[in-house]
């Protein structure tokens, strides 16, 4: 499987080399991408979209010093219609400044770009299909011969409930390979084997023979007449034990 890259993205328009900010000095931009990064992608409960509270005076951004920051923060403030990319709003809270990118939700959504249909989405659908081949040859190639030996006999498991018997079951697993799904087979055939183990480790209990009151019977009057003998040797013992006394 690809690795996903962790953090999200976002998206910074072509033509910011022609806005006001390439004018700038580096670390405008520098700053400008460190607020695009940790305002809200999405509106949260208490924050909307594009906004998020900062304390500029903790933040270390590498060589960008907190006189830059603040006056980056008075120019973005600007009214600027030549560059609205770079719109901001502020408001001092007890939690910071509160900051809103004035236009995030717009520059955000790649709908809104105008060479999305004739560049982007073709070299999207590109991207797909590489993925998924190289997805498609990760499983055929880590999928190992015990795996391949546990799939197959679940597979013949669940053939004999079939109405529509697979024909080749070799086959068939091969086919789940080439399309990427053997994946989820797999994993169904990994659980019914744990079931299937735990059957065999634990017996089914054991059927209890019904008792036979006759039996039982006999027994309880066995253990009487024994218990009776016992006693009637003790009493013997007893008085044969006085009479040698009172000799």
């Amino acid at each position: 499987m690809v690795k996903k890259i962790d953090g999200g993205y976002i998206l910074l328009a072509r033509n910011i080399i022609d806005s006001e900010i390439w004018k700038k000095p580096a670390a405008y931009l520098k700053i400008w991408i460190y607020i695009l990064s940790k305002v809200n992608w999405k509106t949260s409960k208490k924050i909307p979209i594009g906004s998020q509270y900062f304390n500029f005076r903790q933040i270390k951004i590498p060589d960008v010093t907190q006189y830059q920051m603040y006056e980056f923060l008075r120019w973005a403030k600007t009214l600027n219609p030549t560059d609205s990319t770079t719109q901001i709003t502020t408001k001092k809270t007890t939690r910071g400044i509160y900051l809103q990118v004035t236009k995030y939700a717009y520059y955000q959504d790649v709908k809104n770009y105008s060479h999305q249909n004739t560049y982007q989405q073709p070299h999207q659908q590109i991207t797909n299909t590489i993925s998924k081949t190289v997805n498609k040859r990760e499983i055929i190639n880590n999928l190992s011969l015990s795996e391949r030996e546990i799939l197959k006999k679940y597979l013949i498991f669940c053939n004999e409930k079939r109405k529509n018997k697979i024909d080749d079951i070799d086959a068939y697993i091969h086919k789940l390979m080439e399309n990427g799904d053997c994946l989820t087979k797999l994993e169904k055939a990994m659980k019914w084997l744990e079931r299937k183990k735990q059957k065999e480790v634990i017996p089914p209990p054991e059927k209890i023979e019904k008792s036979n009151p006759e039996v039982d019977k006999q027994g309880l009057e066995l253990m009487r007449a024994t218990a009776q003998r016992i006693r009637k040797g003790e009493n013997n013992d007893k008085n044969s034990n006085k009479t040698k006394d009172i000799r």
